[in-house]
């Protein structure tokens, strides 16, 4: 990839500078607001469910709670963000 240096005043930088920013902004926020795929690690879990371990468990083993997933060639266990937030939204209000 090739780049060139273009001699403009700081005005025009700024300008085309700010644009880029912009775009950017733009893209990422609707990219952002539709995929929320980060990993949550069981302490997580535990933190925004407010459930112990031994809950979490019953939960799993009932196939009430989404399925938890490893890393690839490790122990390390994680459950996927967006479908944790779908889980509770629907879970009934008390």
């Amino acid at each position: 990839m090739t780049f060139f240096v273009l001699d403009v005043s700081k005005d025009v930088k700024y300008a085309f500078v700010s644009l880029i920013h912009a775009y950017r902004r733009d893209n990422m926020s609707a990219k952002t607001a539709k995929v929320q795929d980060r990993a949550i690690r069981p302490a997580q879990l535990q933190e925004m469910l407010g459930l112990s371990r031994s809950a979490i468990h019953r939960l799993h083993a009932a196939g009430l709670l989404p399925s938890k997933r490893r890393y690839t060639g490790g122990s390390s266990i994680f459950y996927i963000e967006s479908e944790i937030l779908e889980f509770m939204k629907n879970q009934p209000q008390v």
